[in-house]
């Protein structure tokens, strides 16, 4: 309920703001918080009216996590060389983060792991992100690399402990719980 909350917050947000940019910002904020809260076709709806305008880019981010979330096969093949182009290292994570989550399972992993290279300089809170996805990601490839699963999954309770997420802490527990069970 909590994210269908924030959703409302952002909508809130973007009848107010003050120009079009914020509007845009607001209104991808609550697409996400709609596919974090599973309401995944109003998600897609709402996706599609927002007006891109100087966001282009990260509209086509957050429409990849949309795809994710609703298992569709969806490709962007120019989005990194565009992404990097701007030079934002940040967006350029979380446009490696969105394409992992629809990419064939080898390039997604290196995607993944590129997007963990660049969090790791960035704020805690893409790095958690980053690691939980290549984690995820690395169990669903039936633990390619268990070593590297356990890693990513002990940084990221690390990290959810240094923010003082007791949400995120029990859910990575529960993660390394069923990790630490498929090994033995």
């Amino acid at each position: 309920g909590s994210f269908g909350e924030a959703a409302g917050f952002s909508d809130r947000l973007a009848a107010h703001a003050p120009d079009p940019a914020a509007r845009v910002d607001a209104a991808l904020a609550s697409v996400r918080a709609l596919v974090q809260g599973r309401q995944l076709e109003e998600a897609k709806d709402r996706l599609a009216h927002v007006e891109p305008g100087l966001h282009e880019v990260r509209m086509r981010i957050v429409r990849l996590e949309v795809a994710r979330a609703r298992a569709e096969v969806v490709e962007d093949p120019g989005l990194l060389a565009e992404v990097d182009a701007l030079g934002d290292p940040a967006l350029s994570c979380e446009a490696r983060m969105a394409l992992a989550g629809v990419a064939p399972r080898e390039l997604a992993l290196d995607l993944a792991g590129e997007a963990v290279a660049l969090a790791e300089r960035l704020r805690p809170a893409l790095e958690f992100s980053a690691r939980v996805l290549r984690a995820e990601l690395n169990y669903a490839a039936v633990l390619s690399d268990p070593g590297l699963a356990e890693r990513d999954l002990r940084r990221a309770l690390a990290i959810a402990r240094e923010t003082s997420s007791i949400w995120q802490e029990v859910h990575i527990e529960g993660d390394l719980a069923v990790l630490e069970a498929e090994q033995g």
